[in-house]
């Protein structure tokens, strides 16, 4: 969604030349009328730019490619605009995603036994977000995943990237322990990577499986809150978040610090269970 470069420009009315539907993010579908529409309102923050037609006043942020937002304004400040805005890492109540239980089970089991977490991120274009999608399993029942989303403007043609910080150790009670430390797939540590349009990629998975042996436990462990994951965006030469916006000054946006504590043992002593754990 923008603003051609050159030729006629208008405030309101319809279609892509009209920077009250651009920063709406209707130019490109049916227009919402809109009457009393500001030209002080649709170049600053906290002024309402419009009123739609009928209903509510609407103060939309400058975002993206931004018009000199000092007065006096003016129409041809918004040549070449885009309006693109990309919100922050995903919380839930204070905790932002995943939540600090994550990546942290013990299992026994007497036959085959896993532990794992998996964590992953999907550019969902469908509805305008980055999807977050995360589990802690064991071979006691499928996985069950939680779902947390960081929504966008205008950004669907944009590349989006993640990367994970982690340090993780491995530690083998017993020869027959089968470590994912992570999974072959995940990238590896401090390496930002696209992030998919048509699934969960990248996914970052570590796992245990142990199906015979002593029933000497083994593990993965990472430092206390050493686990971080991040993602960022860039569109038409623009990084997403700003260094106003990012994380502590930083162009990209992150997750709290997570601590991966995984342990897994085939002990005579445990109940048999059910069907063994989904691996994501």
């Amino acid at each position: 969604m923008a603003i051609p470069s050159s030729g006629e420009i208008k405030m309101g009315g319809t279609g892509t030349n009209s920077i009250a539907q651009v920063k709406a993010g209707t130019d490109t579908g049916i227009p919402s009328a809109v009457q009393n529409v500001s030209l002080r309102g649709l170049s600053v923050d906290g002024v309402n730019d419009f009123q739609y037609t009928g209903g509510a006043a609407v103060d939309l942020p400058v975002s993206g490619s931004s018009p000199d937002q000092v007065a006096p304004h003016a129409m041809s400040e918004f040549h070449g605009y885009v309006h693109a805005s990309f919100d922050g890492w995903p919380i839930n109540g204070l905790i932002r995603t995943p939540n600090q239980q994550w990546g942290q089970k013990s299992h026994n089991d007497p036959s085959t036994v896993q532990v794992g977490c998996n964590y992953g991120q999907f550019h969902d274009t469908t509805n305008d977000r980055i999807r977050h999608r995360w589990t802690t399993f064991d071979s006691s029942a499928a996985s069950v995943f939680s779902y947390a989303d960081q929504d966008y403007i205008g950004m669907d043609s944009a590349q989006f990237q993640a990367k994970a910080d982690y340090t993780t150790t491995a530690y083998a009670g017993t020869a027959q322990a089968v470590f994912q430390n992570p999974a072959s797939y995940s990238p590896a540590s401090g390496t930002w990577t696209n992030i998919s349009t048509s699934g969960y990629s990248p996914i970052w998975q570590w796992t245990i499986t142990i199906s015979s042996g002593s029933s000497q436990s083994s593990s993965i462990s990472s430092g206390f809150g050493s686990v971080f994951f991040y993602n960022r965006a860039t569109l038409n030469g623009v990084t997403y978040p700003s260094t106003s916006d990012g994380y502590n000054g930083n162009q990209y946006y992150r997750s709290n610090g997570n601590t991966i504590s995984l342990t897994a043992a085939r002990s005579q002593f445990a109940q048999p269970v059910g069907p063994g754990g989904e691996i994501p």
